[in-house]
């Protein structure tokens, strides 16, 4: 009921919030270790898979580093570097800290939180539809969400309020969410169906 209100809300404001189900196949899990076998409906990984914090030691799975790659093009080009260099390149942290004259593990911690902000539904939601939005809406979002700044630093930045920002914030984060809640109930429904 929710999601379809908040549906109805983003119809009304002109937000566009649109909805593709099934363009993307849900990840599966393998007993208590994840595997990655594709992306949820938001484009994130759901949460518990490992992936979404990842282990850098471990091996990847294909699906995962090119979602990894492709999320990486909408950083900054030090931090759409550093991921590369890790998941498309396959280079090992020691020869990257010694690149980069930095220890292993604040490159590791970095890494960690890169990829924290890289994989959230939100991220992807912004990747996919900020296009659509009014322009201080997209700044925003861009701002706190793919570069990752505090909402007193983006309201700095952009020369906006508090109050203005977290509006534009909360309301991107709401709109993720309608899409998550409507992708979940199209999904139980085929599921009942089956």
């Amino acid at each position: 009921m929710r999601a379809q209100s908040l549906l109805e809300a983003g119809k009304a404001s002109g937000t566009g919030i649109q909805i593709t189900v099934g363009a993307v196949v849900a990840p599966r899990m393998n007993g208590n270790r994840g595997s990655l076998s594709g992306l949820d409906e938001v484009g994130a990984y759901r949460a518990g898979v490992p992936e979404a914090s990842p282990d850098l030691r471990r091996r990847r799975s294909r699906e995962f580093t090119q979602e990894v790659v492709v999320r990486a093009g909408a950083l900054p080009d030090r931090e759409a570097a550093l991921l590369k260099a890790v998941f498309a390149d396959g280079k090992p942290l020691t020869e990257l800290a010694a690149l980069t004259a930095t220890p292993v593990r604040r490159l590791r911690r970095r890494i960690h939180r890169l990829m924290k902000r890289v994989m959230t539904p939100e991220f992807a939601y912004v990747m996919r539809h900020a296009h659509s939005w009014p322009q201080t809406r997209r700044r925003v979002a861009h701002a706190t969400v793919v570069l990752g700044q505090s909402l007193r630093e983006t309201g700095r930045a952009l020369g906006l309020s508090l109050h203005s920002v977290r509006r534009h914030h909360e309301s991107v984060r709401s709109m993720c969410e309608a899409v998550a809640s409507l992708a979940r109930e199209a999904r139980a429904a085929l599921h009942a169906r089956t």
